[in-house]
């Protein structure tokens, strides 16, 4: 039976709306990176099923009580395998927990994903998609039967809900007009539904 799976963005956009609540009614939450509910609970909800982070984000206690999905950025793809034995390491008690670590195969995988909508941009292979687009990636590989939904989502057009002051510049090499774009074409064709 298909479930109905919410990724939570950390994007200020969240405090528009009080959907806390319907939030934590999803069958499945997901958070990304190092988010905060403590405090935000009426606007974000508290219940998180899955963290997809970025590996150097991640501490064993969140590991300890959720699911998560792991990821090397891909414009570190070289240095891959340092990460994996870095994972090993330092995540071997909870590593249970741990149901994807994303592989340079999922580079193929993330640009198909793109370009199945929108038309491929220039250096589209060297460049290093935002956790927010690579978890639907994951999402859509892992549990292709069920429906995402965002909320959240502002593409660093502002800061965090939680630090309005946090922002990100280009040195991270994330498409953000491109992955704005193929946002709002994914919403519009029902690629990815938006709270």
């Amino acid at each position: 039976m298909a479930r109905k799976i919410i990724v939570v963005g950390n994007g200020e956009g969240i405090l528009d709306k009080k959907n806390g609540k319907l939030i934590d009614s999803f069958d499945v939450v997901v958070r990304l990176g190092r988010y905060v509910t403590k405090g935000f609970e009426e606007f974000a909800g508290s219940k998180t099923d899955i963290i997809s982070t970025i590996y150097w984000k991640l501490d064993n206690e969140r590991l300890k009580n959720n699911k998560v999905i792991l990821n090397v950025p891909l414009s570190l793809k070289e240095s891959f395998v340092e990460s994996q034995e870095y994972i090993d390491r330092e995540f071997f008690s909870s590593k249970n927990n741990i149901i994807y670590i994303n592989n340079p195969e999922d580079i193929d995988g993330l640009i198909s994903m793109y370009t199945d909508i929108l038309p491929a941009f220039t250096n589209i292979k060297n460049i290093n998609f935002s956790l927010g687009f690579k978890t639907i990636y994951f999402l859509k590989k892992l549990f292709p039967e069920d429906t995402i939904y965002t909320t959240g989502f502002d593409f660093f057009k502002t800061g965090w809900y939680w630090n309005p002051y946090h922002n990100r510049d280009n040195s991270n090499m994330h498409p953000y007009t491109w992955e704005r774009l193929w946002y709002a074409r994914s919403k519009k064709i029902g690629f990815i539904n938006e709270l």
